[in-house]
């Protein structure tokens, strides 16, 4: 089986689609069924697209754009922050050594307190106290980041 076609079936459906239809394509249209038909198809699929066009609930084209910018500035914006949140950690990692290291200077000292432990701080003790201070700025530092995105 071979489908067949006519030859201004292409004519026609442009003409319908336009809303000018010639003397001749109306006089074919009346003689041929499946000419008919196939207008009659292509009105009612496009009846029926609009009809759903105009009843889908589509945001506006300058809204769909306004979105799209404020995305890729949200995401440039966290891409510029990358290398603060890394560092945010490694004050993080430091932090966390440096405390548990002046814990274990501590606890050492409570054991025999002694002349040289009252008197200038240690190295370790200023590295406990450079922890404690390093951890009390990172909830400043990530406060900071969350307003500047």
């Amino acid at each position: 089986m071979t489908p067949r076609s006519c030859p201004p079936e292409t004519e026609l459906l442009a003409a319908s689609r336009s809303g000018a239809l010639a003397e001749t394509l109306a006089r074919h249209l009346e003689t041929c069924p499946d000419c008919a038909a196939l207008v009659a198809v292509d009105e009612a699929l496009r009846s029926t697209a609009q009809a759903l066009a105009g009843q889908a609930d589509l945001p506006s084209p300058h809204t769909v754009l306004l979105r799209g910018r404020l995305a890729a500035r949200r995401a440039e914006a966290e891409r510029s922050l990358r290398p603060l949140e890394w560092w945010t950690r490694l004050v993080g990692v430091a932090a966390g050594v440096a405390l548990l290291a002046g814990l274990r200077q501590v606890v050492l000292t409570l054991g025999e307190p002694t002349a040289a432990s009252l008197g200038s701080p240690t190295p370790v003790q200023v590295a406990f106290g450079l922890g404690l201070l390093a951890v009390a700025a990172l909830p400043l530092l990530s406060t900071w980041r969350r307003s500047a995105v």
